[in-house]
């Protein structure tokens, strides 16, 4: 029982820091969250955004998440990070031709593909999300 709490109160938690991209006080401030075919098609014409493709069986995703969640203020203002489950968006991965979890793509505004980047450190996306 005591197992199951903890494991809700950690699933709360994290729910409640990926919902924070509805929730920013700054329209302009770097944003992380849970990718969903409304929020990926409510950006598209307006701004670049990228897409995280996270598998949670692999610890390289765990630990980008957990980068992503903490530090998501490091990127630069106007920065639209949506995680994708890796396992779960056949179509997104299809269009975008990720093979492997760990991924990111920067899609422009007008929905192309940027840039593809496999499992980059933050100082490399950064560099890329300028």
């Amino acid at each position: 029982m005591r197992k199951i709490k903890i494991l809700l109160i950690i699933c709360m938690l994290t729910l409640s820091a990926c919902s924070s991209l509805n929730e920013v006080d700054d329209a302009s401030a770097p944003r992380y969250g849970i990718y969903t075919e409304d929020r990926y098609n409510a950006l598209i014409g307006k701004q670049q955004f990228t897409v995280f493709f996270y598998a949670s069986w692999d610890p390289n995703s765990l630990e980008i998440d957990k980068g992503l969640n903490g530090g998501i203020s490091y990127f630069p203002k106007n920065t639209v990070i949506l995680r994708a489950n890796y396992d779960e968006e056949f179509g997104l991965k299809k269009m975008y031709g990720v093979t492997s979890q760990s991924s990111f793509v920067i899609i422009d505004k007008d929905g192309k593909l940027k840039e593809k980047l496999a499992g980059p450190t933050s100082e490399i996306l950064k560099s890329k999300l300028k």
